[in-house]
């Protein structure tokens, strides 16, 4: 009898098939003036279009759009219906811009007609790509280009292709618009042709909450929990500062202090020795003292005070030794006693006087404790009290006592994680104190023993951008910059190209960055230099979209 074989069927792999909510390629051409309320072709949807002056037609495969004989925004452009808000819904649109000088946006309003008002990509006529609130995100030029944006639960990815962009690049990543989106484009004055402009619902990894992030903490744990201790949404543990802990689900750094080079009995810190304090010296028309008069809680029964003795501006001050690039610690105590602007206290650099300007003049009489974070750009520094004593008669003082400066660590400042990529978007929520800093480190070589790297904080003043080689800072950025509790400071590293965000506004110009010790470095993280700062989140994305994020733009883009 012969043996029977049973036939073996070979099933393939099944592959989702792609489902467009709108798949409009402008296959069949139509006339201008004709075109609103046509079937996007060959797919789902309709259009709605704005074109009073005939200026939106289909020919040749493309929509072509020119500028309204008055230029207006939405005038002529193309909606379709709106998207549902859930991860991963996402419209994918080509674009040829013709010339670099003109206006037109791709991507979301929340209502059936005018200018777009959630997030979308706006080709402007400054040469630049800008976000939906004006944030610069890269120059552009008259060629074509794929444009993408993903929606999140709030806000949404922007990722586009072409130009400079070989392949799908993450361009921004926004957190705060949730209204309802109408995919659009709409023109103000650009002549443009657009090949397919596709809306869809995404896999994974686009349909799952955090997407493509490499990194994603939300900081929401036990108070004090250690940061070693607590586990991320998305990535790595974060490493680093062994005095990182977590606060009412913020992430809060408590630097320990060294040994102070002022402070106690060193250097007289307490001005408790001698009378006047030993060390401290007076400025022209000054006379100073030591009188009893201590702070609650203060280091002894004596405290410097300084009077006017012919000097609208009587001052004490003493210098000490400082090392270059080392951050410090500084507080100390002051009251005004009796002058008319009150008394003030700085800190500089000896050589220079660029370090910390100092606090503001108060005439509070009160005892008040000024506290401050400084890196040493010299080898000496100064502490000075000065007392505003303009038109006052001689006699008249302020004092001031309890004065500590102590070198922190840096590897104390910071805590970070490797995510195994260079060129990344670096975000974090802070809330600063001023005269402190907090921000996201970038491209650092070794959180134990830090000597490479670029850090990115705000100091309730200032914004800045630095590069740190072998221990040696240099500035890149120091700019004026708005100060907001729980704004994002932000670094985008693409290659060598390295640019600052404050409050998702471009903080002055891209910069370049091409040290060996820094590029290829992947780890990334947040940086504080005092307990009084918080950091409500970390973001990490990739700035190359790769794997099966870029298969599935490009399966919905073919």
């Amino acid at each position: 009898m012969p043996i029977l074989i049973p036939r073996t069927r070979i099933v393939p792999l099944s592959v989702t098939p792609r489902k467009f909510l709108v798949r409009d390629d402008f296959d069949v051409a139509v006339a201008a003036g004709s075109v609103n309320g046509t079937s996007a072709m060959p797919g789902s949807g309709a259009r709605a279009v704005v074109d009073t002056d005939s200026k939106l037609l289909i020919t040749g495969g493309n929509l072509s759009l020119t500028a309204h004989s008055t230029p207006a925004w939405d005038d002529p452009s193309v909606r379709y219906s709106p998207l549902s808000r859930v991860a991963g819904a996402a419209m994918i649109a080509q674009l040829s811009p013709g010339a670099i000088d003109t206006h037109i946006k791709v991507g979301f309003d929340s209502t059936s007609s005018g200018a777009l008002d959630q997030d979308h990509v706006y080709f402007r006529s400054t040469a630049n790509i800008q976000s939906v609130n004006g944030t610069i995100l890269s120059a552009y030029t008259a060629t074509s280009y794929e444009v993408g944006l993903v929606l999140r639960a709030a806000g949404a990815f922007y990722v586009i292709k072409g130009g400079v962009f070989a392949d799908w690049t993450l361009l921004w990543a926004s957190s705060a618009l949730n209204a309802t989106a109408y995919p659009a484009i709409s023109n103000y004055n650009a002549t443009v042709t657009s090949d397919f402009c596709r809306v869809m619902q995404l896999g994974a990894p686009w349909s799952n909450t955090y997407a493509v992030a490499l990194g994603f903490a939300t900081f929401t744990d036990t108070n004090s929990t250690a940061i070693a201790d607590y586990v991320p949404e998305v990535g790595p543990v974060l490493g680093g500062g062994a005095n990182w802990d977590i606060q009412t689900n913020k992430a809060r750094n408590s630097p320990a202090a060294g040994a102070a080079i002022i402070g106690g009995d060193t250097l007289n810190g307490n001005m408790e020795t001698g009378d006047p304090p030993t060390g401290w010296s007076a400025g022209g028309g000054t006379v100073i003292d030591g009188v009893a008069d201590e702070r609650t809680g203060g280091m002894g029964s004596q405290s410097l005070d300084v009077a006017r003795a012919g000097s609208n501006y009587p001052s004490s001050g003493r210098s000490c030794t400082t090392v270059v690039g080392t951050w410090y610690l500084f507080t100390a105590w002051k009251r005004n006693v009796d002058s008319t602007g009150g008394i003030s206290l700085q800190l500089s650099d000896d050589s220079t006087g660029a370090w910390f300007s100092g606090d503001a003049f108060s005439a509070v009489t009160d005892w008040a404790q000024v506290i401050a974070v400084a890196r040493a750009e010299g080898t000496a520094a100064q502490v000075v009290f000065d007392v505003d004593a303009t038109g006052d008669p001689n006699g008249v003082s302020g004092r001031g006592d309890d004065v500590i400066l102590a070198p922190l660590t840096l590897s104390d400042l910071i805590s970070g994680a490797d995510y195994s990529y260079s060129d990344v978007l670096v975000n974090a929520d802070l809330a600063v104190i001023a005269d402190t800093q907090a921000g996201v480190v970038a491209c650092l070589d070794d959180t134990t023993t830090p000597a490479n790297f670029i850090l990115a904080y705000h100091d309730t003043v200032n914004a800045h951008l630095e590069k740190c080689v072998a221990g040696v800072y240099t500035s890149l950025i120091d700019t004026a910059a708005t100060y907001a509790a729980n704004a994002p400071i932000r670094i985008i590293k693409d290659g060598t190209t390295v640019t600052l965000f404050y409050a998702n506004a471009l903080i002055g110009t891209a910069q370049t960055i091409s040290d060996a010790g820094i590029i290829s470095n992947s780890i990334h993280g947040v940086f504080s230099s005092y307990s009084g700062n918080t950091i409500d989140s970390l973001e990490v994305w990739p700035r190359d979209i790769i794997g099966a994020a870029r298969a599935e733009l490009n399966r919905y883009a073919a």
